[in-house]
């Protein structure tokens, strides 16, 4: 695969979002389109299968943080209070450079309209990683999520000198997107809490909207109270950011191979083939019932053996003698009723005393209760 193991300082600026490859890394990464590799042969897996694999390329060393504080969703003290926000921002005072995601929104309410605001940040540097990769042709399909959940760094690639271009990058392709807040509004008296814009012309509202917990309606799980005076409830968008900034990297390392095609950039993978394979049988199949039955290992076939086909079997298996009339057949010198669960009843085995080709004669059974007639045709 031709892919960067680290985005060379500078290739940010040079390629932001706003221009000629940031654009199209930007787009394919919002519109979620196919990342594939050359077609050239050894970059493919075979079609009928999947190819898995760890890719090394640029990334992110990331960790995270939860808190989570209190609001009263009725105190006309806390308007404007923030319900639900994300934002990313640089901070270049410390050891090296990191860029910060916060995300904070209300993650439950009680029956008091007391809230629950959980806060949740991810902080990251520039880094080489493993990302988890399924190949299917030349189609690359990159585990998002396993990398947040558990990252795998092979070295960290910060630089201590000023703000990293890496970073500052992604600060300017995401930030204008995904920078929004929404904060407390109390409408008139006994009118439900709600959730308003900031009013700020660098915020974007669509998210406070996309996240919101929709659930929280009559007849709910939701207690009374927060339906009617409080329905203020949202779902983390962190991992939904997150997911965006790192497919954004895996595409721009991608990119930056594309561009300057050096050796480098160019790695094997020892991926795992899962396939499906038609089997090829050394005999004739004709889902003869015989030959169902045999395979599902019937005891009246078991003399057969090896035997798979129908005459085969019928040639070792030789001749059965049954009887059949209504709802009760004889087989083996037993009586059994037709169904699910029905009776049996002992009686002498058929004899073949007949010499007209499939017909036998039975030997009769011992009195019952029902006459069960005892010459049949098979």
């Amino acid at each position: 695969m031709d892919i960067a193991s680290e985005i060379p300082d500078g290739w940010f600026t040079l390629h932001k979002a706003s221009k000629g490859l940031g654009v199209s890394n930007s787009q394919a990464a919002f519109f979620n389109e196919n990342l594939t590799t050359s077609n050239a042969t050894n970059y493919l897996c075979p079609t009928n299968g999947t190819c898995r694999g760890l890719v090394k390329t640029a990334g992110l060393n990331l960790w995270n943080s939860t808190r989570s504080t209190t609001l009263n969703l009725l105190d006309p003290a806390k308007l404007n209070e923030t319900l639900f926000s994300s934002d990313l921002s640089i901070n270049s005072d410390i050891v090296v450079p990191i860029l910060f995601l916060e995300t904070r929104f209300v993650s439950a309410v009680n029956d008091n309209c007391i809230a629950t605001v959980t806060v949740e940040t991810y902080s990251m540097i520039p880094a080489t990683m493993q990302y988890p990769a399924t190949i299917q042709g030349n189609m690359i399909i990159s585990d998002i999520l396993s990398i947040i959940e558990l990252p795998v760094v092979i070295s960290n690639n910060s630089n201590a000198n000023g703000t990293s271009s890496a970073l500052r990058g992604l600060l300017d392709a995401f930030q204008p997107i995904f920078l929004t807040k929404g904060i407390l509004d109390l409408p008139n008296e006994g009118k439900p809490a709600r959730c308003a814009p900031a009013i700020r012309k660098d915020l974007n509202g669509f998210y406070a909207d996309m996240f919101a917990n929709t659930e929280v309606i009559p007849g709910s799980k939701y207690p009374e109270n927060v339906v009617k005076y409080c329905p203020l409830l949202w779902k983390s968008p962190t991992n939904y950011v997150m997911g965006h900034i790192l497919g954004y990297t895996f595409r721009a390392a991608q990119a930056v191979a594309g561009q300057r095609k050096v050796r480098k950039n160019r790695q094997n993978l020892i991926a795992k083939y899962t396939g499906e394979e038609l089997w090829q049988l050394s005999r004739c199949v004709t889902l003869s019932p015989i030959e169902t039955v045999k395979a599902l290992g019937a005891p009246v076939l078991a003399q057969a053996g090896a035997e798979q086909d129908t005459k085969p079997i019928l040639r070792v298996a030789g001749h059965e003698l049954v009887a059949y009339d209504d709802n009760e057949l004889i087989w083996s010198g037993s009586i059994y009723t037709s169904g699910v669960g029905g009776s049996l009843r002992t009686s002498p085995r058929p004899s073949r005393s007949s010499n007209e080709p499939g017909h036998v004669d039975v030997a009769p059974a011992e009195p019952f209760e029902n006459n069960f007639p005892l010459n049949a045709t098979v």
